[in-house]
């Protein structure tokens, strides 16, 4: 990429011929700041993303300065701004794009000088895409292995139950469930997706974080409901009941969180306000030679054998509850991304910075090894750094990064423990596939 880069001294800038039909986007920067992030650098990239190859683009540079600056440090402040713009732009574009900062006042003789000659300048970017480049095509992890969809029909009319194959148990009471336009027909589409696991997490491509604070998960679905084409939902101060099956100690404080995605497209898990939570219960299953019966009817089995004290065979069928499934009884008063959570407490957290290669765009995760937990960072695309903030200290994790840049996979996975003001460099290997899909299975 050429660019011209300025000094806070430079006066007279070169410039483009303007053509006042290329667009121009404004850049706010905060006050008295020149660095650029957030929904600003994301302007910027989503920007120079939707100019054609062979096209021009322009960005403004608007922010406040303090009052009692002098026009030489405003000018040097506004060329700091530009050089931040065109600094990102380098890191987005190709070799053939032509980036300038030319000055709308001088073009206009709108500026003012000062009494020692200086004149207020008001930067712009423009960018000239070469035609040889072309936006690379990125493919969600969760599009390029999907994960199993389960289909159920019910009728919502009536009390239903739906079993996922992991084990999980959904229970809809009668009219429950109803279409966008209220109404409640005799037919529904349902489609279950089970995520169960830190592989599956990564697959699923979200993560245990609510509002900053690291979850512990118990158990994660999609739920979506379908009528006549439209949207199902659950009804007003209605709610259904659902099991997630544990096959370890059950753990206290366990709640329903609700899987919300803002405008900028980030993923975030928010407590469900709106079911009464009873906290964590456990459920016992009972079988008497593999068939699943009442508690009643096990006890007074049970009962009858030890009085009668029967032959060893079916004694075997008494003990064989003691590898009896437990499961996470919850309520949500919403379909889509449900999960079985509790806060993770730590006595002490840190902050941690991951290096990458920008010109992947990856996602990359911290996956924790003795808690069923996986974080998202805070990507940086001018700098190449994700960070990381509120992680455990002392937790051993694996800091795995993954991107499908045009249909090739990349994927790292490597092992750390955290510790404070910790920093990594993730360097993504091209692989394919399966063996993306190994290194998945690796992280269970």
């Amino acid at each position: 990429m050429r660019k011209l880069l300025m000094l806070p001294t430079v006066l007279l800038l070169s410039s483009f011929s303007l053509n006042m039909r290329v667009p121009l986007h404004n850049v706010f920067f905060p006050h008295d700041s020149a660095v650029l992030s957030g929904s600003n650098a994301r302007l910027v990239e989503d920007v120079y993303g939707r100019v054609a190859a062979g096209q021009s683009v322009r960005f403004g540079i608007m922010g406040s300065f303090t009052s009692t600056k002098d026009m030489m440090g405003r000018n040097r402040l506004a060329t700091d701004r530009a050089n931040s713009i065109v600094n990102l732009l380098e890191t987005l574009g190709a070799e053939t794009d032509h980036v300038k900062v030319t000055d709308r006042y001088q073009e206009f003789g709108w500026s003012s000088t000062d009494g020692h000659g200086l004149h207020e300048m008001a930067l712009q970017v423009e960018v000239l895409k070469g035609d040889a480049w072309a936006p690379p095509r990125i493919t969600a992890i969760n599009d390029y292995i999907p994960l199993p969809v389960q289909t159920f029909v019910i009728d919502p009319r009536k009390d239903a139950e739906i079993i996922g194959a992991l084990g999980t148990v959904i229970n809809i009471p009668a009219n429950t469930l109803r279409c966008t336009d209220g109404t409640v027909p005799p037919r529904m589409d349902m489609e279950l997706t089970e995520v169960y696991g830190r592989d599956r997490l990564v697959n699923a491509n979200i993560h245990t974080v609510s509002n900053g604070r690291l979850l512990e998960s118990g158990g994660t679905v999609l739920l979506e409901a379908h009528c006549r084409n439209c949207p199902g939902i659950v009804s007003p101060g209605r709610a259904i009941d659902l099991s997630f099956p544990r096959d370890e100690a059950a753990k206290d404080g366990m709640e329903t969180f609700m899987g919300r995605i803002d405008r900028s497209g980030n993923f975030n898990w928010e407590q469900d306000r709106g079911s009464a939570n009873g906290g964590t219960e456990i459920r016992y299953r009972y079988y008497i030679n593999d068939k699943q019966v009442s508690r009643e009817e096990y006890m007074a089995l049970k009962s009858k054998f030890e009085e009668m004290e029967r032959v060893q065979e079916n004694l075997d069928a008494v003990a064989a509850n003691n590898t009896a499934l437990d499961a996470y009884l919850l309520k949500s008063s919403e379909l889509g991304w449900i999960n079985c959570d509790r806060f993770y407490e730590a006595e002490a957290v840190t902050d941690m910075v991951v290096q990458v290669d920008t010109s992947l765009r990856p996602s990359v995760r911290l996956v924790f090894d003795n808690i069923n937990a996986v974080m998202a960072g805070n990507y940086d695309a001018r700098s190449g750094q994700v960070r990381f903030s509120g992680i455990p200290v002392g937790e051993r994790v694996r800091v795995v990064g993954y991107s499908i840049v045009n249909d090739v996979p990349y994927m790292a996975s490597q092992p750390t423990t955290v510790r404070t003001g910790g920093s990594e460099t993730l360097r993504l290997q091209q692989t394919t596939r399966e063996g993306m899909e190994q290194q998945l299975a690796s992280l269970r």
